[in-house]
């Protein structure tokens, strides 16, 4: 219990001393390098290095371009702006500003954070979401690398 309070009181000194993340643009080519909640800007899907906006951060968590990487792994991407609802293959919805996700074709709705936002015209989501919301995927940063593999 200790050990969590110090950690706890460690993370809110640095917000408080480095400010919030949430201000970082996804086309800043300054974010700092050589901290782990950033990147060099490359994003690698199954080895592949595509073109894609700079991830971003929002509230410290790391958010990817999405339609760069889904299209990448082989997945057809549609907008229906009546519900602000992005439809991935068959099977993921995901809303943008609602934290909220369905890998079933919208049969189970399952919360996750942060929601998805709009960056300069684009669709960023949390780098979470390729690990437990994409079935058969991970994500990882990798010397600053976004790596983003199907598993086998």
């Amino acid at each position: 219990m200790k050990k969590l309070v110090r950690v706890l009181i460690l993370v809110l000194i640095v917000m408080l001393v480095f400010g919030k993340a949430s201000s970082i643009s996804a086309n800043n080519p300054n974010l700092p390098l050589g901290q782990t909640a950033y990147t060099t800007g490359e994003i690698i899907v199954n080895g592949v290095e595509i073109e894609a906006p700079r991830p971003s951060v929002t509230d410290g968590v790391i958010m990817l371009p999405l339609r760069p990487i889904v299209e990448e792994l082989g997945f057809d991407i549609f907008w229906d702006g009546n519900e602000g609802r992005i439809d991935i293959g068959e099977n993921y919805m995901l809303w943008i500003g609602q934290p909220k996700f369905s890998s079933d074709g919208g049969l189970t709705i399952r919360e996750f954070g942060p929601a998805p936002e709009i960056i300069d015209g684009r669709t960023f989501v949390p780098i979470s979401l390729f690990n437990y919301g994409f079935t058969g995927y991970s994500a990882k940063i990798e010397a600053g690398k976004v790596i983003i593999n199907i598993l086998s």
